[in-house]
């Protein structure tokens, strides 16, 4: 069930990464959630992710949200009420990481800074992602100052 696929490369809108997670079928949701802005939830058989589009405003962080659940999802990093706290921060790491390498390829973020992008807002905005996301992606990929 856990897969560690990876979106097409031109998947650039938050449209584009449901309809992704529809092909692979998991159930993509717009409700209403009480203390988080998206989650995800997997049992059964069944994978979902909810978000909650009045909570996540712009598109980057409808995307970045969306990346992270699907993170959840695709790489198995998963956890309950019961997990330890280590095992909570492992499962968020993973899901960060996932999300990063899927929004914010190394190679095509290698590419932005070589054309002198040279502030975290420029990469967030060529990559239609949050800042925290951008700086996430710098550090795993040792691109951090």
């Amino acid at each position: 069930m856990y897969e560690s696929t990876m979106p097409p490369a031109g998947v650039r809108t938050s449209d584009a990464l449901c309809d992704w997670g529809a092909d692979c079928g998991i159930g993509i949701y717009d409700r209403p959630l009480s203390g988080a802005d998206a989650l995800c939830v997997c049992g059964g058989g069944l994978e979902a992710v909810a978000v909650d589009g009045r909570r996540l405003r712009t598109e980057a962080d409808r995307r970045c949200a969306l990346a992270h659940e699907l993170g959840h999802l695709r790489t198995g990093a998963l956890y309950t009420e019961f997990s330890s706290p280590a095992d909570v921060r492992r499962a968020e790491y993973r899901a960060d990481v996932w999300a990063a390498q899927t929004l914010i390829p190394r190679d095509k973020l290698l590419s932005v800074l070589a054309d002198g992008a040279t502030e975290l807002w420029q990469i967030a905005e060529h990559f239609s992602v949050t800042e925290k996301l951008a700086a996430f992606a710098m550090n795993i990929y040792g691109l951090a100052n």
